[in-house]
């Protein structure tokens, strides 16, 4: 278990509730949490096979808020980004899913299949997310967008406003790859959860073309070394592979 973790749940639970209550959020709270803690977090060894083996009876949300800000973070942090630009990847996926708030609980627990509406009611949370951080004025731009543009895919085929590959926020490609990550890798109220090694392949495989590719080969790679032992994709710089792939 890392240090401080159910207590960390705990104050993302209390941020969440002070959302639904008074309409803001509170964003000192988001900060000090990714400065303080998940930013620490990111260092720790083993961290992807302890995120995959945790037990928590803490609501899905939550967890999977703080899973997807470590994972955001180790991104960032593998692909040779640090500083503030790391912590903009670590409050993005803190706070991706803070648009929840304003979709019904039974919606968001229901075990079978939604309904179209159901479903359209989900999709608003990106958007609500994002007029919810507005106001926020000292939250970068560049944290609004990973929070709006987070369910949006290379290939146009993501909402809200189907954007592809070119207009996508880098914080937002990030934060997609370990939301759908996380969100595999758990167990949910309708399936149980995917080994990490299957649920990168799935990714590599069924999201081709919709996820940003250096970024899924990154994070194989590290599964690949921290989880079996093998290293076969090596070390990758975002930057220099994204000019790389911008020539051609």
């Amino acid at each position: 278990m890392f240090p401080k973790y159910d207590k960390t749940l705990d104050i993302i639970s209390s941020t969440f509730k002070k959302v639904r209550i008074f309409d803001e959020v509170p964003i000192a709270e988001w900060k000090e949490l990714a400065d303080n803690y998940i930013e620490l977090t990111i260092d720790i060894e083993g961290v992807l096979d302890i995120l995959y083996r945790i037990q928590t009876h803490h609501e899905y949300t939550f967890t999977h808020s703080l899973h997807v800000a470590i994972l955001t973070g180790l991104l960032g942090k593998w692909t040779g980004f640090t500083g503030r630009m790391l912590k903009n990847f670590i409050l993005s996926g803190l706070l991706h899913d803070i648009g929840k708030v304003f979709v019904p609980r039974e919606i968001l627990d229901m075990p079978g299949s939604l309904t179209t509406e159901e479903s359209d009611i989900i999709q608003l949370h990106s958007e609500q997310g994002y007029q919810l951080l507005s106001t926020c004025y000292d939250v970068s731009q560049e944290v609004k967008l990973g929070v709006l543009q987070h369910h949006e895919r290379e290939d146009g085929s993501g909402y809200p406003f189907g954007l592809k590959e070119k207009d996508l926020n880098i914080c937002a490609k990030f934060v997609a790859i370990a939301d759908i990550y996380d969100a595999m890798t758990s167990d949910r109220t309708y399936r149980k959860k995917i080994p990490p090694i299957i649920a990168i392949k799935i990714m590599l495989n069924q999201m081709y073309g919709k996820l940003d590719s250096v970024t899924c080969l990154t994070l194989s790679a590290k599964l690949q070394k921290h989880l079996i032992g093998t290293n076969t994709a090596g070390g990758i710089n975002y930057e220099s592979t994204r000019i790389s792939k911008q020539n051609n």
